[in-house]
């Protein structure tokens, strides 16, 4: 269920729990999921959230054994173990490799946080990402739209 929770600001981050972990919230057009970091977490990283809300950072460690768990991305820097929100759904911006394609199958990578669009070998396809502006020849911060993502089949 999504709350539209009066006073609610996506872009800070603490370190005591305000919120139930995994409560929604909608904003500006956009659901966020309230969720603890389990390590340090980049701005625009593509985070795992697991069934108890921690979240972290998308990887081909972590997407191993994550199929099914929800993916979002966090707008700011998160410690570890604060606590804070993920963007689960709308318009957002997201950190990929080099020469990452708009309107392809993401997938989790070596490099924590980053997605790309290369199907490694061992990666899992992230579904229900999809970037609207392809990256350049290197590694960026770009354009993308969160459907309610999750973890998918291995590569």
């Amino acid at each position: 269920m999504n709350e539209n929770l009066t006073g609610v600001d996506v872009s800070v981050t603490e370190t005591s729990p305000t919120f139930a972990l995994g409560t929604n919230v909608a904003k500006d057009g956009k659901v966020y999921t309230y969720v603890q970091a389990s390590g340090a977490l980049s701005q625009y990283d593509a985070v795992i959230i697991d069934e108890a809300g921690q979240a972290v950072t998308a990887s081909l460690t972590t997407s191993a054994s994550a199929f099914g768990d929800r993916v979002g991305v966090i707008a700011v820097d998160f410690a570890d173990n604060d606590y804070g929100w993920a963007q689960v759904y709308g318009v957002a911006t997201v950190n990929v490799l080099a020469n990452c394609a708009a309107n392809a199958v993401l997938n989790t990578t070596g490099t924590a946080g980053q997605l790309d669009d290369d199907q490694g070998v061992g990666s899992e396809d992230v579904d229900g990402i999809v970037l609207t502006t392809a990256a350049g020849g290197s590694a960026a911060s770009v354009a993308a739209f969160i459907n309610w993502a999750a973890v998918g089949a291995t590569n």
